[in-house]
């Protein structure tokens, strides 16, 4: 499938709706914040004229993050920005130096990469369809990283054809497009892929919050692999993401044949656990679970509770 669309910003003033849906357009991106507490004057309206018109629509960050810190605090002004409505185009980390902001403080590629990771999980816990933007040597030579292959791709190639060679869903063909109703320039933008109903079957985008993580498998592969960092650092990532770090360390420990001394862990109980479930994660019994957390669990050992501290 190949959908014609465009991507708008408070640069593009006054938008008459009306005109740019009859002029084709199948689909709208808009800018909804930019750093960690500005919002685009215009997302609001733009937002809610495609919403009464039912035109579909995603939206996007422009990141002026300069560390991981920052990451978290511009993807949790987006998303306080886009909760309001029903995206069904993805939500999107705008990752460029146009302005040169990225250069003048000193941002590193790496960071750019840990940017992208951090705020696209975020996405997705908070229950959106995560993807990136940037153009074709960002991609390319900048942030092409394993650890973002998970996500999809908005390349921007002003040219006849994309000649990105990893996958990729939206492609930004032009930035001098013309459409009725958009006084001036206009990027353009063709979809290859059916993101509404993507996106719906999913259940995503604010819709039902749905974490899209990876297999314990898939992650421990990528560890061995050097992508997860070493130490306290790789702790510190894949707990972020969500994953259970003793659980992935004991597999790789595994996988490349590394005995280590058995320590006692401290399992915080998650919903919908049960020690039989989380006997499984460590190889172990439930009863031998219960025998060293009696006093904790008490006389039921069918009864834990979320953010309960089992000894393993």
């Amino acid at each position: 499938m190949e959908l014609k669309g465009i991507d708008v910003s408070t640069h593009q003033g006054i938008i008459n709706w009306e005109k740019v849906k009859a002029d084709g357009v199948q689909f709208a991106i808009l800018r909804a914040s930019y750093g960690t507490k500005s919002v685009d004057k215009q997302f609001k309206r733009n937002a809610d004229e495609c919403t009464r018109l039912n035109i579909p629509f995603g939206a996007y960050l422009y990141s002026y993050a300069r560390n991981v810190e920052e990451a978290k605090l511009e993807v949790q002004n987006f998303i306080n920005t886009i909760k309001p409505y029903k995206l069904s185009y993805p939500a999107i980390v705008d990752m460029e130096d146009a302005d040169s902001y990225k250069k003048k403080n000193g941002v590193s590629y790496a960071t750019c990469i840990d940017i992208c990771e951090v705020e696209c999980l975020a996405l997705e816990k908070a229950g959106y369809y995560a993807m990136i933007y940037a153009n074709l040597d960002w991609f390319k030579n900048k942030i092409n990283s394993t650890r973002l292959d998970r996500f999809d791709k908005w390349v921007a190639q002003w040219n006849s054809s994309c000649s990105y060679t990893k996958p990729y869903g939206l492609w930004q063909y032009t930035s001098s497009g013309s459409v009725a109703g958009i006084n001036g320039r206009v990027d353009m933008n063709k979809s290859y892929k059916d993101y509404p109903g993507i996106i719906n079957s999913l259940k995503s985008n604010n819709i039902t919050p749905e974490v899209i993580v990876k297999t314990v498998d898939e992650i421990v592969a990528e560890v061995i692999n050097g992508d997860w960092d070493n130490g306290e650092e790789r702790k510190k990532r894949l707990t972020e993401a969500g994953y259970d770090y003793n659980v992935i360390q004991a597999k790789v420990n595994e996988k490349l044949g590394v005995k280590t001394t058995p320590k006692e862990i401290i399992y915080i109980v998650q919903k919908g656990d049960t020690l039989s479930s989380i006997a499984s994660k460590y190889k172990t019994t439930w009863n031998k679970i219960y025998e060293k957390n009696r006093k904790t669990i008490g006389s039921n050992p069918n009864l834990i509770y979320a953010g309960q501290k089992l000894k393993i």
